[in-house]
C-alpha cells in the first residue's frame, strides 16, 4: 500500500486519476479515516466499524470478510474490496493525512509514500479560485509552508520508502514514472 501526502489543491486528485488509469493500481476517493482517529490500539474489527459509520464512505461496499486482526490489513482488504481490478497495488490520498502521518507510518510499516509538493502561493490561489473563504492569504501560505516542512522531514525519515514529486513536474510530464 502507498499513501499520497500533500496539502489540499496540490495535485493529488490529478495524480490519483493518472495512477488509476494503470490496470494494476487502485486509489479510492478520499477516505478521511486515517486523519480522524487515533490509530494506535485499534484492531481490524474496530477500524471496520469506524469505516462503516463514516459518512464519507457511504457509497462503499462493506463485507465483514475483509476484517483482519490488524487495522492495516483490514484497511488494505477493505480498499481492495472496492475495486473490480484483481491483484492491485492500492493507495490512499486524503490530504489531511499529514496531520496523523507519524501514526500512519507506524501502523503501515511496509507502506511507501509519495510526497506531492506545490508552491504555497499557487495552492492559495487555487483555493480562492474554488471559492475558498478561509483565513487571510498570508496565514494560508504559512500553513502550507509548515506542512511542506513537515513533509520534507518525514520524507527524510522514510528514506527509500518515500518519493518526492512536484505539481509542476506532474503537469509537465504526466507519464513520469513512479517506482
Amino acid at each position: 500500500m502507498f499513501f499520497i501526502i500533500s496539502p489540499q489543491r496540490s495535485g493529488s486528485t490529478l495524480l490519483r486519476s493518472l495512477m488509476n488509469s494503470h490496470k494494476e493500481i487502485y486509489i479510492p476517493t478520499e477516505m478521511h479515516v486515517f486523519n480522524n482517529i487515533k490509530l494506535k490500539k485499534k484492531d481490524g474489527q474496530q477500524f471496520f466499524k469506524y469505516c462503516l459509520s463514516n459518512p464519507r464512505l457511504s457509497e462503499w461496499t462493506f463485507d465483514a470478510s475483509v476484517i483482519r486482526s490488524s487495522l492495516s490489513e483490514t484497511a488494505e482488504a477493505l480498499i481492495k474490496f472496492q475495486t473490480a481490478k484483481s491483484d492491485v497495488i492500492i493507495g490512499e490520498k486524503t490530504p489531511e493525512n499529514i496531520n496523523n502521518l507519524a501514526e500512519i507510518i507506524e501502523e503501515f510499516p511496509e507502506s511507501k509514500f509519495i510526497f506531492l509538493y506545490r508552491d504555497p502561493i499557487e495552492v492559495t490561489l487555487s483555493l480562492k479560485a474554488r471559492g475558498w473563504q478561509g483565513p487571510f492569504d498570508q496565514t494560508r501560505v504559512r500553513y502550507i509552508q509548515t506542512v511542506t516542512t513537515q513533509m520534507r522531514r518525514y520524507e527524510t525519515i522514510l528514506g527509500a520508502r518515500a518519493i518526492s514529486l512536484t505539481y509542476e513536474e506532474l503537469v509537465a510530464a504526466p507519464q513520469h514514472k513512479i517506482s
